[in-house]
């Protein structure tokens, strides 16, 4: 695997976990989600790591709203 593309995969795996913290962590990793599934310019860690960051997103998602029924965080996509 080259440098690049696990940089990129790192930086996909530190926001997928500080998307499980709490308060501004876990809100600004949504956000990154959020962004690279619209296509903003977090999109281009998810071209790197050869992702679609809407699966990703989609994935984690699903999973934060099974786990976290007394946690309230938004996760959609714009």
């Amino acid at each position: 695997m080259d440098s690049i593309k696990h940089l990129a995969l790192v930086v996909i795996a530190q926001a997928a976990l500080d998307s499980r913290k709490k308060a501004a962590q876990s809100a600004d990793a949504v956000a990154f989600f959020q962004r690279a599934a619209a296509g903003g310019d977090e999109k281009v860690w998810f071209d790197l790591a050869d992702l679609r960051p809407g699966a990703v997103f989609g994935g984690l998602r699903e999973r934060q709203e099974t786990s976290n029924e007394g946690r309230r965080v938004k996760w959609e996509c714009s």
